[in-house]
């Protein structure tokens, strides 16, 4: 690795002199922090913890590594570009990133970025890269640097690309096959990528984008053919998805295709003698579909409610967290003024300053006090909350939900129950019919099935059928139970959160107080001396 890296580093700077190879560091991100700052005219920011850091620019910085940006959760620039970076590593937590410039580096692949979906700007440009690979998930990529590479078929580019229905603006200018084939190049990428509205820095011509696609015009309409089957696939894929994760919100995934989980081909089988049985069959797996079909609306209806009342009641909590949290902030402000202004006369060493810290003392027990009493309120606030309103809805609701499962699989049980006296009448009347009939010679059906066997089956058959609509993989004790068991895991977790929270609130106190005893302390120590703290 170390000699790959001095070959990489060697190769970058031409051995040229230069200087030495770095990472990532806090004193590098904070240094551009405060220089950013100044640029834009930011005041009272320049300790802004990394964690609310939205733009990174460390160009020029001799990087060798991409290490070290865990903490940048909201971050959505990110410039690395004119570094020694080889490998692209490190940035897949970074998922609200949308503009990443990695070029003048020595990439030779592209990986790591699968998670950065919201990508809509990424510049690789003038790097050592062989294919246009793992971008496939960036759907929302509206700009593409990828110049002055290795890439060295246009056609195949061209054809990854294709399914980017974002990307307007794609630069690929400076690769072999724009130096071998520069018109043709051109003509095939503007006939076969019909998003584009800039190729190479220039805007694309009208009357060039018409010749080219006249030009390419078979290629385009097959591979355009093949794509729109391709997008229909991806979008039934989608929708089912969607339908399966709203099911699943709902709790009720396990309704899927419940018709083909409770009937099987064993039924037709048995019965195909049975005149009349397929349609009363087709019948009985209707009347499931629609019925779960109905389920599943009504539940997913009955979830958004839930939903709902949730998001408003967390939001409720945030805003009561929020309030809580600037009355503590006003109060340590007070505090800390307080305590400068004291420092700073008792700096002047006047009578009685050894006085005025010890009273000084006094104010941060009363600080202390007054925070625990902001604490203590918030969590009666949220626990009352929690009690009088917000379990007692989500309850009822829940109960909704329950009864709706109980109606449902009750109307299941309805429809087998008309199924199984159906089949049985139709194989009575079969061995009537027999009876009647004065050139039959036996009382048994074409399988040498008696009637009292047929109606054991059917027997047999309506015990399945219940069993399935029992089970405890797709029944109803199953949905049920995962309806009920949300609604107490959720108000469990928010109980134990609560009381989590309130535990690291009150260490924080005393810690802080604590610091600030130590502090007046040491101030006293040093008779009176201010250091501008």
């Amino acid at each position: 690795m170390i000699t790959s890296d001095a070959t990489r580093i060697a190769r970058k700077t031409k051995d040229k002199d230069v200087a030495n190879p770095t990472v990532i560091s806090d004193d590098l991100v904070k240094r551009f922090i405060r220089e950013y700052n100044k640029e834009n005219d930011i005041y009272e920011k320049d300790d802004m913890p990394f964690s609310e850091v939205k733009v990174l620019s460390l160009s020029f910085k001799n990087i060798i590594h991409i290490k070290n940006l865990d903490g940048f959760q909201k971050l959505e620039k990110l410039q690395l570009d004119n570094n020694l970076i080889g490998t692209i590593e490190n940035l897949g937590h970074l998922v609200n990133l949308k503009w990443l410039d990695l070029s003048f580096n020595t990439i030779s692949s592209i990986s790591g970025l699968e998670n950065l979906v919201n990508l809509t700007d990424l510049s690789l440009f003038s790097n050592e890269i062989k294919k246009l690979e793992n971008l496939e998930k960036l759907t929302k990529l509206n700009v593409l640097s990828i110049g002055n590479n290795y890439l060295d078929n246009y056609e195949t580019l061209a054809d990854y690309l294709r399914g980017f229905k974002h990307l307007q603006v794609l630069n690929i200018a400076g690769n072999p096959f724009t130096k071998t084939n520069s018109d043709d190049y051109k003509k095939y990428i503007l006939a076969h990528l019909r998003y584009l509205k800039y190729l190479d820095y220039f805007i694309i011509d009208e009357a060039e984008l018409a010749a080219a696609k006249d030009i390419h015009k078979e290629s385009v309409t097959s591979k355009e053919r093949d794509q729109m089957n391709a997008d229909q696939e991806d979008e039934a894929e989608r929708l089912r998805r969607e339908q399966l994760g709203e099911l699943d919100s709902a709790y009720i995934a396990c309704t899927d295709g419940l018709h083909k989980k409770i009937l099987d081909e064993e039924d037709a089988r048995q019965f195909k003698e049975v005149n009349g049985h397929q349609d009363i069959f087709n019948d009985f797996e209707e009347s499931i579909i629609t019925a779960t079909s109905e389920f599943q609306e009504k539940m997913k209806e009955k979830n958004k409610i839930r939903l709902t009342y949730i998001e408003k009641f967390e939001k409720a909590v945030e805003d009561v967290h929020q309030e809580s949290e600037q009355k503590s902030i006003m109060r340590i402000k007070i505090f800390t003024k307080l305590k400068k202004r004291v420092f700073k006369e008792c700096d002047d060493e006047h009578h009685g300053w050894e006085d005025e810290v010890e009273k000084l003392k006094e104010e941060v027990d009363f600080l202390y006090y007054e925070l625990m009493n902001v604490e203590n309120e918030l969590f009666e606030r949220l626990t009352s909350a929690l009690q009088s309103n917000f379990e007692d809805k989500l309850k009822d609701i829940v109960k909704e939900m329950v009864t709706q499962t109980e109606t449902f699989y009750r109307t299941l049980e309805g429809f087998e129950a008309q199924y199984s006296g159906d089949l049985k009448d139709l194989i009575k009347q079969k061995f009537d019919n027999a009876q009647a009939n004065a050139n039959a010679g036996s009382s048994d059906d074409e399988n040498g099935l008696s009637k009292e066997d047929l109606i054991t089956l059917a027997d047999n058959s309506s015990t399945s059928h219940i069993e399935k609509v029992h089970s405890k993989e797709f029944g109803e004790e199953k949905v049920k139970g995962d309806i009920e068991q949300s609604r107490d895991r959720y108000i469990d977790q928010f109980k134990e959160k609560l009381l989590s929270n309130n535990r690291a609130h009150v260490l924080e106190l005393v810690t802080m107080v604590d610091n600030q005893k130590q502090e007046i302390e040491d101030f006293l120590n040093h008779g009176g001396d201010y250091d501008g703290i």
